[in-house]
């Protein structure tokens, strides 16, 4: 009895290394799903802060969208580092008031954060569809370079798309005259937003334009 009891322990110790199993190697940790890789800001330059936005504004609370979108505007923790200014335009302030409402006295980046992802009423809450951001520069309104820091034009427009992407929700649309600025670290965050509407109407009637400015405001 104790010679087959020797057998059969041999025989079990055998068999992982005659199939090649490893108990004791841990399995490799899964990749993520195609969609789901965290967005990794990039602010090396102007252009790439607009498109950390982007990708941001598209990614709503997934893939670390709230972060990168928070990140490229400046705040200022310390003296040499300047804060982030919003500027609402002259049509949507007067309107506003008009409808018996004030209009923040300033908008920093706090406020920025907030009315991008915290609430029913922020703007990755504003409908359930996936967004689609673009960023054009405007005719005839080129970008002015100063002295560590660049002026640029852009028009804005983000719609809400079905699963067939059809644009089911225009979300905002509207110009930013946007300050983007080299920080004492050579990143390169919007310092200033000056908000304006876009007179262009929408070829989809049943489309609203809305400003980004006026969706901070109902925020």
């Amino acid at each position: 009895m104790r010679r087959r009891h020797g057998w059969m322990i041999a025989l079990l110790v055998a068999l992982p290394l005659a199939t090649g199993c490893d108990f004791f190697e841990p399995d490799e940790p899964p990749l993520p799903p195609s969609g789901a890789v965290p967005i990794v800001p990039d602010f090396t330059d102007p252009d790439r802060t607009l498109e950390t936005v982007r990708l941001a504004v598209e990614a709503k609370a997934l893939r670390g969208g709230p972060t990168a979108y928070a990140l490229a505007f400046a705040e200022s923790t310390i003296t040499t580092t300047p804060e982030f200014h919003q500027f609402f335009s002259l049509t949507d302030a007067n309107q506003w008031v008009l409808e018996g409402r004030s209009v923040p006295s300033d908008w920093q980046a706090s406020d920025e954060r907030d009315f991008f992802a915290n609430g029913a009423r922020s703007l990755i809450s504003l409908r359930p569809e996936n967004y689609v951001m673009t960023w054009t520069p405007e005719d005839g309104n080129p970008r002015e370079e100063g002295n560590g820091f660049f002026v640029y034009h852009q028009r804005y427009r983000i719609v809400a798309v079905d699963q067939a992407g059809n644009v089911a929700y225009l979300v905002a649309k509207g110009f930013a005259d946007l300050t983007i600025t080299q920080l004492a670290n050579s990143d390169w965050k919007i310092t200033r937003w000056s908000d304006r509407v876009d007179p262009e109407p929408e070829l989809d009637p049943t489309l609203t334009p809305v400003t980004l400015g006026r969706r901070r405001l109902e925020f």
